[in-house]
């Protein structure tokens, strides 16, 4: 919902402030939520899953970690969809098609180390649109071509 909220201002030239503020309050949320996961994994398993599902209570951290990676790429993914780019989404495809590959490759077959994989992916997509938002003078893919004369384009 985060990622939702920030395309009509990012794609009204918002600067970099709009996505700031979405991606440390997506960063503080993960951070939240993985100190309740740290300091109560069980409790939260036998309440949301059940008892059968104590054994993922070990992996709860690092699936909360891995959805905190995919909601900051998200954010950075829609900051760049908003200003009418697409280069991080065929990063993020490539990367995650190069992910499934590697789990297929390696014949992976624990949750942990399929976390881990695309975790790792994530990290790859969201270092990549952090260093694309970093290096674009303030605006997520910011378009540098100008509008044809006579254009109703801002």
């Amino acid at each position: 919902f985060v990622a939702l909220t920030l395309v009509p201002v990012a794609s009204r030239s918002g600067g970099r402030r709009p996505v700031m503020d979405a991606l440390g309050l997506v960063l503080g949320m993960g951070l939240l939520g993985s100190a309740v996961v740290a300091a109560v994994p069980e409790q939260l398993v036998r309440l949301l899953g059940g008892t059968e599902y104590l054994d993922a209570a070990g992996l709860l951290l690092a699936f909360t970690g891995l959805g905190t990676l995919w909601a900051l790429c998200q954010v950075l993914l829609f900051a760049e969809m908003a200003r009418g780019h697409r280069s991080l989404t065929v990063i993020a495809l490539v990367a995650t098609a190069a992910g499934a590959l590697v789990v297929l490759v390696t014949d992976t077959r624990t949750a942990g180390a399929i976390v881990a994989t695309y975790a790792a992916v994530a990290l790859v997509v969201a270092v990549i649109g952090s260093a694309r938002f970093l290096l674009s003078r303030g605006e997520p893919g910011a378009v540098t071509t100008a509008a044809p004369t006579g254009s109703a384009l801002p």
